[in-house]
């Protein structure tokens, strides 16, 4: 990893007189010790102090100037600190974990009281998810208790390509690099397979996938302005959810959606439609009459 090669090559710089051979071994704390470090200077910016110097995090951090300047340097090469002459303040990848940060957190506070009123509404188990660094997690359950049996998913499911979720991250948002590359690798019926079912996602504003094992899910997009920022799907048997975009089910999945999209970003009313997907999943019994859905939604 890059952060341990420089965390390994910034601890050689404090002043210690280990050799190459006892660095090499000492490998694991130098690493702790970088990492210590670097999370030390970045605790010195705030509304307070908005940039720093070589000179004051040397000074308050008790540093050799030398030392605190490679630590500066190495993590603009990061980009946990952008420069400016001889000033360091708050690079793209802090702003950019930070806006990540906050954006979840005002997901977590705007989307589960909305999703508690859609099961309520439609007596069917409600999921949300957000993209990781590998393809869409679900981060949120609201449960339907209300039947016999319980429909759910895991939280932490990472959802597969055919996931409703994923269909609508292919068809409105970025599309990440690693899934372009596992999309060229999926044999052509399988690829002409995803391409529709994304450009209905993209048509429709609603993504639809009903599994051979007799289970339906319909997703929406949530949006944070003009940004796709999460997924919302219900999940049901046909009996309960019935495999089509036109029922007031659908409707009520895609009010749900917009209302949380519209308290996430009050100011921006989207004027044209945007649509959402559904994909299949991996089943498995527990012992009880709970279902767990995998990978499906």
């Amino acid at each position: 990893m890059a952060i341990s090669d420089k965390g390994a090559s910034l601890a050689k710089t404090t002043g210690d007189s280990t050799t190459d051979a006892d660095s090499a071994r000492n490998y694991p704390s130098a690493d702790i010790q970088a990492v210590g470090r670097t999370a030390q200077i970045l605790s010195l910016l705030g509304p307070h102090r908005e940039h720093l110097t070589a000179q004051t995090t040397a000074d308050l951090t008790k540093l050799n100037r030398t030392t605190a300047h490679r630590y500066l340097s190495s993590m603009e090469q990061s980009g946990l600190l952008e420069r400016t002459g001889s000033k360091y303040t708050i690079g793209s990848l802090l702003a950019q974990l930070s806006a990540f940060h906050q954006g979840r957190k005002q997901l977590m506070t705007v989307a589960p009281p909305r999703m508690a009123e859609l099961v309520r509404s439609t007596r069917l188990t409600t999921a949300l998810s957000i993209y990781g660094s590998n393809g869409p997690v679900v981060v949120h359950i609201e449960e339907n208790h209300s039947d016999e049996i319980l429909l759910t998913v895991p939280l932490g499911t990472q959802l597969d390509m055919f996931s409703a979720h994923s269909q609508i991250w292919l068809a409105y948002g970025a599309q990440q690099a690693a899934e372009a590359r596992t999309m060229s690798m999926l044999p052509p019926e399988h690829r002409r397979e995803l391409d529709a079912l994304v450009e209905d996602a993209r048509e429709s504003g609603l993504g639809l996938r009903s599994s051979d094992s007799g289970y339906v899910a319909i997703a929406a997009p949530v949006w944070s302005g003009t940004k796709l920022h999460a997924t919302l799907a219900l999940l049901g048997t046909p009996i309960m959810l019935p495999a089509e975009r036109d029922t007031s089910v659908a409707k009520a999945l895609k009010d749900c959606a917009q209302a949380i999209s519209t308290e996430l970003a009050p100011s921006v009313r989207p004027n044209r439609v945007r649509s959402g997907c559904t994909t299949p999943t991996v089943f498995s019994e527990l012992p009880s009459r709970v279902t767990t859905l995998e990978a499906w939604t």
